[in-house]
């Protein structure tokens, strides 16, 4: 009984992996393709040759800078894909990408919000305990009869 029921779940697991690597979008195996016609020299094709951007500035991940596949990574940790007219594909290094630069100002904007909002409470707030005390302090003048 136990080899039946072992056998019938090999096969529904293999079943399933066949199933599941053919209803898989092939937008990945489209990325692997395009990984392995990208030379990943530390060729300087775009000075001297035209060249079009095919993706922006990016971070490396880990895997690619620890690795060295990609000398560009290694370089300043972003990568951009450009595409040499006669050369072929190739990473360069490049050194902001702008999404993060923006993402950062505007963090840095909802903070210096929050730390101004913050301040100016605390501001009223004490203006308020200073003109509690000035009060007491005239009606403990008044009824001291100064």
């Amino acid at each position: 009984m136990l080899e039946h029921s072992s056998t019938v779940n090999l096969d529904s697991c293999i079943l399933i992996l066949a199933l599941e690597s053919m209803l898989t979008p092939d937008h990945k195996k489209r990325q692997r393709n395009l990984h392995k016609e990208i030379n990943n020299s530390l060729s300087t094709c775009w000075q001297t040759e035209e060249f079009e951007v095919k993706e922006e500035c990016t971070p490396c991940t880990e895997f690619e800078k620890v690795s060295g596949n990609i000398p560009a990574c290694a370089q300043s940790g972003f990568k951009e894909l450009i595409s040499c007219k006669t050369s072929g594909n190739y990473y360069r290094s490049c050194e902001r990408v702008p999404w993060i630069e923006e993402r950062n100002f505007w963090i840095f904007e909802g903070m210096m919000l929050a730390v101004g909002f913050v301040s100016a409470a605390m501001v009223v707030l004490r203006q308020k305990h200073l003109d509690r005390k000035m009060i007491e302090r005239i009606q403990k003048q008044v009824s001291a009869g100064v």
